[in-house]
């Protein structure tokens, strides 16, 4: 799915209200100069990179990416907007290749006031499973980040942080508000991550 328009880089938005999604692609799953909107579906991307814009919200749905570049990069492709990863809601699972790539890669900011963020980073220690060139800001939501977090960190506001194992190889359940998740991973990581507004336990 591709919106751009070369004479103007104000132009090219994609915004989804719902259906279901299975993206295959070589470069970017989801690519939009200007913003990418999502409200509601489910996804299942391969892709080079998952989701690429210069402003990227997502308000809900069930987002599974798997990518060999970055899994969401909010790029400077727009003067409209100044690089953004919003998170509101929904579900969304990032599981990287190895090498210079990150789960999320903002070269501006990352906020996240709802939903539950499982991010991984690479195999390897080259980049992170969350990297920003600004701030990184959780408000609310669940965030489990697998792997090394880029040089800024984290801030964080009305959120636990929760002390947890589950960067190693192989299955994992957790609970998040009396829900029970399931997950594998492929690789070992070097460390879990875990900030939420509700109860979280292994």
């Amino acid at each position: 799915l591709h919106a751009e328009n070369n004479n103007d880089d104000t132009k090219g938005t994609i915004l989804i209200l719902g259906g279901d999604f299975v993206i295959r692609a070589g470069d970017d799953g989801i690519h939009a100069n200007t913003s990418i909107t999502i409200d509601s579906g489910d996804f299942d991307i391969q892709a080079g990179e998952g989701i690429e814009s210069t402003y990227v919200l997502l308000n809900g749905g069930s987002i599974q990416i798997q990518s060999w570049d970055d899994g969401i990069n909010a790029a400077n492709k727009s003067s409209a907007y100044r690089p953004t990863v919003e998170i509101t809601g929904g579900e969304i699972t990032i599981v990287m290749g190895a090498g210079d790539t990150d789960g999320i890669d903002s070269n501006g900011t990352y906020t996240q006031s709802g939903g539950i963020v499982i991010t991984r980073g690479p195999n390897s220690t080259m980049s992170a499973a969350l990297d920003t060139d600004g701030t990184a800001q959780i408000t609310g939501g669940t965030i489990i980040i697998l792997g090394a977090l880029g040089e800024r960190g984290i801030t964080h506001s009305s959120v636990s942080t929760y002390t947890l194992s589950l960067h190693s190889s192989g299955s994992h359940t957790i609970k998040i508000n009396g829900t029970s998740y399931k997950f594998t991973n492929s690789y070992s990581y070097s460390k879990t991550t875990c900030y939420s507004s509700v109860k979280v336990s292994a």
